[in-house]
């Protein structure tokens, strides 16, 4: 079947910004885009470059904290979807 998605958006970080480090429910699906510059994403006890043009999701395992950071002195720009829990299918 075809998924459905709870959240869609264009998301910018203003520069030198870092989103609360967090996690979600078991089974959350979250996928971060860099569009045009160059990030870090904390992912669990790891700092990964994100370089523009790349994604990273998030584990569904309902316990991996992660936070997007943005260390130059540019405004960053993503695109993010989201799917925040298991649906029901319909028939």
């Amino acid at each position: 079947g075809f998924g459905s998605l709870d959240g869609v958006a264009i998301i910018d970080f203003d520069p030198l910004r870092m989103a609360q480090p967090h996690s979600h429910v078991e089974g959350c699906e979250e996928v971060w885009t860099a569009i045009d510059e160059n990030s870090v994403v904390l992912l669990g006890k790891q700092l990964r470059n994100q370089p523009a043009g790349t994604a990273f999701k998030i584990p569904p395992d309902g316990k991996t904290p992660h936070a997007t950071i943005n260390v130059t002195d540019k405004n960053i720009r993503f695109f993010f979807w989201a799917r925040f829990g298991d649906h029901e299918l319909r028939k």
